[in-house]
């Protein structure tokens, strides 16, 4: 893999996972853990991230937006929502925040569930639109758009 190539790897790694470490870059891209280190140097240097002992952080200290979060460890929310599915019963009435995670567990509940789903989460509730048995209430207030969940006083 070229200099250049890496580069951009680490880049969308860091973007994506808000950090990486050189051993895990050394093992995914085949190469030496110095070959590593010169990456991250270099990015450093560039101002492109931020370096730290044993890799590197992304420069900026912006919160990751809900696209990035939602795929961010995206494994082991698709593990936690397995589990979580199990918990909902006919009938229920649940309170779903705004999480990544329980974006991944809309998805997965069975279309055969009767169930009324509170919600604040925009991304949430367009998900569960799609479930035939779910019925949805929007919690509403003041939108925000970054995270794409309504905040304010009436959601409280």
């Amino acid at each position: 893999m070229l200099k250049e190539e890496r580069h951009h790897y680490i880049l969308d790694k860091i973007k994506l996972n808000r950090k990486v470490l050189s051993s895990n870059l050394s093992t995914e891209l085949h190469v030496s853990e110095d070959t590593i280190r010169r990456d991250l140097n270099e990015l450093s240097l560039n101002g492109l991230i931020k370096k730290v002992h044993g890799g590197a952080l992304p420069i900026d200290n912006k919160a990751p937006s809900y696209e990035e979060r939602s795929n961010y460890n995206l494994e082991e929310k698709n593990i936690i929502a397995k589990k979580a599915v199990k918990l909902i019963k006919e009938g229920q009435v649940i309170i779903m925040s705004g999480s990544t995670t329980n974006l991944q567990l809309a998805k997965i509940i069975p279309s055969d569930i009767n169930a009324t789903i509170y919600t604040y989460s925009l991304p949430i509730a367009i998900q569960l639109t799609e479930h035939p048995s779910i019925e949805i209430i929007f919690i509403g207030g003041k939108l925000n758009k970054p995270a794409q969940v309504t905040v304010g006083l009436d959601v409280v």
